[in-house]
């Protein structure tokens, strides 16, 4: 299994070729729908945040955890 360092690495490569050539197309070609290429450029973005938030690792649960989850709620 590939580790979430080298994956995010990899998003990152991905999707900044993804912005990169919406960026040249919108510098090239300005007569395109410029507002068509921006919305590609901002759903690459967003993506990359969604992939990068469903990667972070799961808190686990210990009992320093707990405790200080009781002592924020205000149950203890």
């Amino acid at each position: 299994m590939a580790s979430r360092r080298y994956l995010k690495k990899e998003i990152d490569y991905l999707i900044g070729q993804v912005i990169g050539d919406a960026h040249l197309s919108l510098f090239f070609h300005p007569e395109q729908k410029r507002e068509d290429i921006v919305a590609v450029m901002e759903q690459a973005v967003a993506l990359r945040n969604d992939l990068f938030a469903r990667m972070k690792p799961e808190e686990k649960i210990t009992t320093a955890w707990f405790v200080n989850t009781m002592r924020r709620s205000g149950t203890t």
